[in-house]
């Protein structure tokens, strides 16, 4: 849209607010645009990290906030309303002890994703479940 100079004011003050309020009208737009595709905007927290515990090191990525803390004897991870504890030949998980844990493993990987935890120990499955709710 342009404005002529040699229209009458009245038309050039008729043009200016038309394009005013074609620009309230493109930031109402950009505006409900921006809202309604946020309202499916779901943000992933991914907590990972690891330690070693008697030589075996372990490592653990957690599909949330996590808390994880290590001694040289144990590993405890804590998310939601869970709790997973290592030490160097067992694994508890939620207070109770879920495996024994060969003492010659030196790699122990703890992924807790969609739901699921699943422990490998050398790169085989130790444990697998679908987390109660």
């Amino acid at each position: 849209m342009s404005i002529r100079f040699d229209e009458d004011p009245a038309d050039q003050r008729s043009a200016i607010q038309q394009a005013g309020s074609l620009r309230y009208t493109f930031a109402v737009a950009l505006l409900l645009l921006v809202v309604c595709t946020g309202c499916n905007f779901k943000k992933t927290v991914t907590t990972s990290g690891s330690a070693t515990v008697d030589g075996c090191e372990i490592k653990y990525s957690v599909d949330d906030n996590a808390k994880f803390t290590s001694s040289p004897e144990r590993v405890t991870l804590a998310f939601g309303r869970h709790q997973l504890l290592l030490e160097k030949s067992r694994l508890f998980f939620d207070g109770k002890e879920r495996v024994m844990i060969a003492p010659n493993v030196k790699k122990i990987d703890v992924n807790v994703a969609e739901g699921k935890i699943k422990v490998t120990a050398n790169a085989a499955t130790v444990f697998n479940m679908t987390l109660p709710q």
